[in-house]
């Protein structure tokens, strides 16, 4: 039993000497982008523009941000996003660097249009568009699926964002889903989008 015993422990300082080596601080240039209407091609201003570096912890579960940016499109659709880091994840160590600084995701939400989720924006391949230009179409459908369709979009933002009170990097995209909600409402149609802005529990960085 000692020797089961002395074995675990060895195991679990191998493990956790094999995370640190895995451990390096992480960084990332400016980035820029376009957010244009996918019709006309004139370009969108005052779409919301969230784009994150989400570390991903244990089978997937989010653990944390390394960074988040919330930018406002000028009158050319255009927004940028400032360098950021070297820096460690939450605690000083990523779950084996389950994140990559070259390919962050982009939310992008403009009331009337469909929002735009955009995965590994910056790469050569980021799905589903290809490049800094972000089309945006409009909606033109019953209020119940446009509903469903901004629900849908909301879920990963609403969920990550809210654990670590990290939001509070997005109170722009926050504010919006609940003036929508409001407005959904309104019009009798209804939805589970957000009442009103979370709480952060005391001590919530």
């Amino acid at each position: 039993m000692r020797v089961l015993r002395l074995l675990i422990a060895l195991l679990l300082i191998v493990l956790v000497l094999g995370l640190s080596l895995c451990t390096k601080p992480e960084w990332s240039g400016p980035l820029e982008g376009q957010v244009i209407d996918a019709t006309t091609r004139q370009p969108i201003a005052d779409a919301i523009v969230v784009v994150n570096w989400q570390i991903k912890g244990l089978e997937g579960f989010p653990g944390g941000q390394l960074a988040i940016f919330e930018r406002v499109t000028d009158a050319q659709g255009r927004f940028e996003t400032d360098r950021w880091g070297p820096r460690l994840g939450p605690g000083g160590m990523l779950s084996l660097q389950q994140v990559d600084p070259s390919a962050p995701n982009v939310w992008i939400f403009k009331n009337g249009y469909e929002p735009l989720r955009v995965l590994g924006f910056g790469q050569a391949h980021s799905h589903p568009v290809d490049g800094p230009i972000l089309p945006l179409q409009r909606y033109e459908g019953a209020l119940s699926d446009y509903a469903s369709q901004v629900e849908m979009f909301w879920s990963t933002p609403g969920f990550n964002l809210t654990i670590r009170c990290e939001w509070r990097e997005a109170t722009r995209l926050f504010t919006a889903m609940v003036q929508l909600h409001a407005e959904l409402q309104a019009a009798g149609v209804e939805n589970s989008l957000p009442r009103e802005l979370p709480v952060c529990e005391p001590g919530a960085r």
